[in-house]
């Protein structure tokens, strides 16, 4: 379901950039990812110059062909992986009725070249991260322990990178935070191991030790040591 008429969605996505405002749209099905996308290409390069790339919240349900089309206008798919976790049923039960638009497809969207941040929609869903990557990683369902579209895993690798510089290149702000790098703000995280090295299904149970923000201490343990 549509609403948005496409020239009124144009209208307000130009209004926006003369605004200096980053421009995001809820784009959930197909149908809706490809009136934003014939969007996002109407208005040109009028959005390259404002604070952060333009997004498609959510992006659930997408081929290869939106899937280009999205990497080409230059947007950023926001996407949810935890959903898998949370309400993986519904997905499955969409899935088998539309096999070829496969639900969260994070692996179509990356070989595609689309840059993915990864986000919670909480209240929808968990906002934790690590349950969240294990989830983009396994494509494993918490009620079942059923898998849903698992050929659109991703590695733990690029789970973290949509959860770090991915996110960071959505809101804007990927010149001072998403990695760490020199001259970068200092938000990290120490964990209790690896998550690239331990077993997929595990990676929601790591804890953390420490939250640093802008370098500074806000969570955990001072004395851990090692």
């Amino acid at each position: 379901m549509l609403f948005w008429d496409q020239r009124a969605l144009e209208s307000t996505i130009v209004s926006a950039a003369e605004h200096g405002l980053q421009t995001a749209q809820h784009a959930m099905g197909n149908a809706a990812i490809a009136q934003a996308t014939r969007a996002l290409r109407a208005v040109g390069d009028r959005l390259d110059n404002l604070p952060g790339r333009p997004r498609l919240e959510h992006t659930l349900f997408c081929g290869p062909n939106l899937a280009t089309r999205i990497a080409d206008v230059g947007a950023i798919a926001v996407v949810s992986p935890i959903w898998l976790d949370e309400l993986g049923e519904s997905f499955r039960g969409a899935a088998s009725l539309v096999p070829d638009l496969p639900p969260i497809p994070m692996r179509t969207l990356a070989a595609a070249g689309v840059t993915l941040a990864g986000a919670s929609d909480y209240p929808s869903a968990d906002y934790a991260v690590l349950p969240a990557i294990q989830a983009a990683v396994t494509r494993r369902i918490a009620s079942d322990g059923t898998l849903c579209s698992p050929e659109e895993a991703v590695t733990a690798e690029e789970a973290f990178r949509a959860y770090t510089m991915g996110s960071a290149a959505a809101l804007g702000v990927d010149d001072i935070a998403g990695s760490i790098a020199v001259g970068k703000q200092a938000d990290l995280v120490i964990l209790d191991k690896n998550p690239l090295e331990v077993e997929p299904g595990s990676i929601g149970s790591i804890r953390v030790l420490r939250t640093y923000v802008a370098g500074k201490l806000v969570h955990g343990d001072r004395t851990i040591v090692g």
